[in-house]
């Protein structure tokens, strides 16, 4: 398993400005994440974009 994180965004109704949101996702591949990231966002689905995301691999000098 590795950790992923991801910096989320999109739209949702009534809001006048994109929003965004970030998840730490522990899975064997990132593209494994892609189902619990959609199921997770609270905004408009069609709208979902990730506008960065990486593979956490050390903490303040610890390994992950």
């Amino acid at each position: 398993m590795k950790l992923f994180a991801f910096y989320i965004g999109g739209s949702a109704k009534n809001s006048l400005i994109e929003l965004h949101d970030a998840r730490f996702i522990a899975a064997a591949r990132m593209k494994d994440c892609y189902p619990e990231i959609l199921a997770s966002w609270w905004g408009t689905p069609d709208s979902l974009h990730l506008d960065c995301w990486g593979e956490l691999t050390s903490a303040d000098g610890h390994n992950i």
